[in-house]
């Protein structure tokens, strides 16, 4: 479920060529056919859609009768319909629907006019939210709270939704505003940005990213839940409960910026609903957010758009690098080993793999057993199997596997080097089979 400010973006686009004889603006020349999109709230379930995930969407729209020119409550719902996503949660009620309009030449954004109301909802108009709340809410694997501060959320509301994801043991991340700050209640996964992060905790940003772990580290243990906070090209910092880690940005070039936020969110929701860790939802988010900006307005992400970008991804290690071939269903990786480094010694409770040596040789340690492997040589580790490589040479292994789940390696002994001397005697694995 995603719960919150429905935002009715649009974009009117036409050429600048010179400035007006009135007054020192750029005059618009001829601009096109207004565009609509979904924002706020509605662009993080759009993103989960795109993301293939089931959403249920609860929020407010005005009511026709206030808006002028244009009916722009029907305007928003007929997009909301046309994602898939049933409009029958989203509450009328007697304020202005949520609209932002920029003005654009080419890619430059001349303006942006705001229309909105954003007193907080009065006691009745809680009461019908709230009853939108519980009609959605069976059966829901996570809740999502995107605040932009346009009255939804209040402190009822906000002990409300704490309480049900509480009772019900699923997650609840939530990206508010500072004025509803005190409004959390419960709540699993704080994500802010970097901006946000320092008016929350007074701490300011002088350019050292471990001064963004002091911001996680403290609003973690403020609403004693994990945290993540967006950095633009810094990429995000992650706290988890007991350690800052700082995730770089994948972004390849930066196009615009409207709705990253959504996107990220929607992208740590998708992970953690599939039992991800909140490194590996992080990381999702990362790449997730580094498509949205790729493109021009406020956008969703598609799933094979994410994973296009993770197959490209490098992560280095101790003992080498690994590269993402998939990771969705499956996981398959390239393991480049470097020789005279080893890898930690680990068992999976739930992962099955199986490994490939496409070049190299490789010392290999299966539970009490040693061997070495050649190119050409495979075998599958089961679940509960501990195990560990060692680069007699510089080595390339693939890996293909049920899941890639961080918190399904339990770490017996750390990587490192090793004295190549333990394997003069090993028998070679083709010897054994």
């Amino acid at each position: 479920m995603v719960f919150g400010d429905l935002i009715l973006d649009s974009y009117l686009e036409g050429a600048v060529t010179r400035i007006s004889p009135e007054a020192p603006v750029p005059v618009l020349y001829n601009p096109v056919e207004e565009k609509f999109s979904m924002g706020g709230a509605a662009n993080v379930a759009h993103n989960l859609i795109t993301l293939n995930n089931s959403v249920r969407l609860v929020g407010c729209v005005g009511s026709s009768s206030i808006n002028q020119k244009l009916n722009l409550s029907e305007i928003f719902l007929e997009l909301v319909r046309a994602t898939g996503i049933s409009d029958g949660n989203v509450v009328e009620l007697n304020r202005k629907t949520t609209y932002k309009q920029r003005i654009l030449a080419g890619r430059q954004q001349l303006l942006r006019i705001d229309s909105e109301d954003t007193l907080p909802l009065s006691s009745e108009e809680e009461e019908l939210v709230l009853k939108a709340f519980y009609n959605a809410s069976e059966g829901i694997g996570a809740i999502i709270i995107s605040d932009y501060a346009k009255g939804i959320f209040t402190k009822r509301i906000g002990e409300e939704l704490g309480r049900y994801a509480k009772a019900s043991s699923i997650p609840l991340l939530a990206d508010v505003k500072f004025r509803n700050l005190e409004n959390l209640s419960n709540i699993s996964v704080l994500k802010a940005n970097l901006k946000e992060a320092q008016e929350f905790t007074g701490i300011s940003f002088s350019e050292d990213i471990s001064e963004v772990g002091k911001m996680a580290e403290c609003l973690s243990q403020r609403f004693a839940s994990q945290v993540v906070i967006t950095c633009g090209g810094l990429g995000m910092v992650i706290y988890d409960g007991s350690e800052a880690l700082h995730l770089s940005d994948h972004a390849k070039e930066v196009f615009d910026v409207s709705g990253a936020g959504d996107t990220v969110i929607a992208g740590l929701a998708h992970g953690l609903v599939r039992g991800m860790s909140l490194k590996d939802s992080a990381s999702f988010a990362t790449v997730a957010a580094g498509v949205a900006v790729s493109h021009q307005g406020t956008v969703a992400v598609r799933l094979d758009e994410v994973e296009a970008q993770l197959n490209k991804m490098i992560f280095p290690k101790t003992w080498g690098h690994e590269e993402w071939i998939v990771n969705s269903e499956y996981c398959g990786k390239k393991l480049v080993l470097n020789k005279g480094h080893c890898c930690s010694l680990h068992h999976h409770k739930i992962k099955d793999e199986t490994f490939y040596i496409a070049s190299g040789k490789v010392g290999f340690q299966m539970n009490d057993d040693f061997f070495i492997l050649s190119p050409g040589d495979s075998l599958l580790i089961t679940p509960g199997t501990k195990h560990r490589f060692y680069g007699l040479e510089n080595s390339e292994i693939f890996e293909f596997s049920t899941h890639h789940m961080e918190d399904d390696s339990y770490r017996d002994e750390l990587s490192g080097t090793f004295d190549k001397a333990i394997f003069d005697k090993v028998p070679a694995y083709s010897s054994l089979r």
